[in-house]
């Protein structure tokens, strides 16, 4: 008999020491060694609750809420009302259902069942808590307090979560005498250390994280996140090559780990190495091809490295797919973009109008919206988008502006475009492209040269060109081409060779010029 109690009293801690094991595993992200020593005892009745509560917590961290729901479901059906069952409602009633007072229900229930025998029920019920997305369970969470300091006060998980707690109120230092305190009851706890690399990591603090995070390798060479932690720290501080080595490291020790493969292929597509990204992302879908995030990073991939259809086709995809309120503004630009290098311009504009609907205040994707409908010749779209930016826009621009006046001018709107370049010389009274486009939008209201309405206008420019003949050559020739073809419409023989003469010393090639003085001659001869 006593052997028999003996051995079933080792059998039951041999299984809460691998449901223990299971999350050290989890911890150290080789989910997929946690999840199949989960499910080897899954179907021990005295440790199943417990084996399910964490299975479904696994899954609600990875983002698989059906997996996460399929183990509610069992644990509900063959362990109704204990323990960990409340326990696992109430997290899903918080990180799947979000429905923080259902939540609270079911926790209510596996606290009062644990009372103080249990503090890992209490504790995790605190952690839940904590990882909700905002902080309205804190003062939940708090009420747990007085218990756990009679029955976990040397428990290190008890002071993590204080100093989760703290971290997330904003509380940095507190966070960090917590966690000194976790790691003084375990010198060797990889959570405090974590913890406390991560919090230096985020105010840039990157030599004290750094530490930090040696002090976790010279623990655990096999601690996997740390190395994650170190590939990003190494990437902020722009040393790309230790960066790529912690990662690879990171998925050396994760084991088949995909969300290891992803956050690689993150940085690989941050660091511009769009190949090896492409390379990473294709790897990960041949696996799992209902990955369709990754479309996302491998249709901007594709694009950087100028594979348009290859691009077009992984972000038709990833839309197909993807919810729309996980949509960003990048999804819309990169997609629009996609389409524009593929002579697709209308679905262009449709979907860069798209990325600035989520941002109004990106005036960058106004001026690539303007070329793009510039290049489609679409004017009132161009002369629309302009309007858009100098409204907005919170100083003076003078390309946006000079730009709006040529967008007018070519819709034969001479009115407004003459408008607009009159605003720009009351600025700058001798900015000589604005002088020469006034002058073309009043000769576009006198086209006959009738009224000689634009004839001071191209007197102006000669004006202020002679002060750099060589520079302004172009527009004092087109200023003297006016000036004679206005003399010639009046008969005025004498000034129309003056003008003509004048443009030959600037343009002696000038077809025009030369036709006319050569009729002039013919004429005196003929005489």
């Amino acid at each position: 008999m006593f052997f028999a109690v003996l051995s079933g009293f080792m059998w039951c801690q041999l299984q809460a020491q691998t449901v223990n094991e299971a999350r050290a595993l989890f911890e150290k992200e080789q989910f997929s060694s946690s999840i199949s020593m989960l499910l080897a005892i899954k179907d021990n009745p005295a440790l199943a609750p417990e084996a399910l509560y964490y299975l479904s917590r696994f899954y609600v961290l990875l983002d698989k809420g059906d997996s996460a729901v399929f183990y509610q479901k069992m644990c509900n059906a063959q362990y109704p009302q204990l323990i960990y069952t409340n326990l696992l409602n109430g997290m899903m009633a918080l990180h799947y259902a979000n429905n923080p007072a259902e939540a609270k229900k079911h926790f209510d229930l596996a606290a009062a069942q644990a009372k103080t025998k249990m503090p890992q029920v209490l504790i995790e019920i605190g952690k839940n808590c904590v990882e909700y997305k905002d902080t309205s369970l804190l003062g939940y969470t708090r009420l747990l307090f007085p218990k756990l300091e009679k029955v976990a006060a040397s428990n290190p998980d008890y002071h993590l979560l204080k100093g989760d707690m703290a971290r997330v109120k904003g509380n940095g230092g507190e966070a960090v005498n917590h966690y000194d305190v976790a790691e003084y009851y375990d010198p060797e706890n990889l959570g405090a250390k974590m913890r406390k690399g991560i919090l230096m990591k985020g105010v840039r603090n990157y030599s004290q994280a750094l530490q930090f995070f040696q002090q976790v390798v010279e623990t655990d060479s096999t601690y996997a996140p740390v190395y994650r932690e170190l590939g990003e720290l190494y990437f902020n501080v722009q040393q790309y090559p230790k960066a790529y080595k912690s990662y690879e490291k990171y998925l050396k020790y994760t084991i088949n780990n995909t969300n290891a493969k992803v956050k690689y292929a993150k940085v690989l597509y941050l660091s511009k190495q769009y190949d090896k990204a492409i390379e990473q992302i294709n790897e990960i879908l041949k696996m799992e091809s209902t990955y369709y995030i990754l479309y996302r990073l491998l249709g901007y991939s594709y694009y950087e490295k100028g594979n348009y259809p290859a691009g077009i086709q992984a972000m038709e995809t990833f839309f197909k797919h993807q919810e729309k309120d996980r949509i960003i503004q990048s999804d819309y630009e990169y997609f629009g973009r996609l389409y524009n290098k593929s002579g697709q311009d209308s679905l262009a504009a449709l979907m860069l109008w798209k990325a600035y609907g989520m941002d109004s205040s990106d005036l960058a994707l106004l001026d690539e919206i303007t070329v793009l409908e510039y290049a489609r010749k679409n004017m009132p779209a161009v002369i629309n988008t302009l309007t858009l930016k100098i409204k907005k826009s919170a100083e003076y621009v003078l390309a946006d502006n000079f730009r709006l006046g040529q967008a007018y001018a070519s819709s034969k709107d001479y009115v407004m475009a003459d408008t607009v370049f009159s605003r720009i010389i009351a600025r700058q009274v001798n900015y000589v492209p604005a002088l020469l486009w006034k002058a073309r939008s009043v000769q576009g209201l006198d086209p006959d040269l009738k009224a000689g309405l634009a004839k001071p206008h191209y007197e102006k420019v000669i004006e202020v060109c002679m002060s750099d003949t060589l520079k302004y050559k172009t527009e004092i020739v087109e200023a003297y081409e006016y000036l004679g073809y206005y003399h010639v419409t009046r008969k005025d023989v004498k000034s129309a060779v003056e003008a003509f003469k004048t443009l030959l010393l600037y343009d002696p090639d000038n077809a025009k010029a030369t036709e006319y003085l050569d009729f002039v001659r013919k004429q005196q001869k003929g005489k």
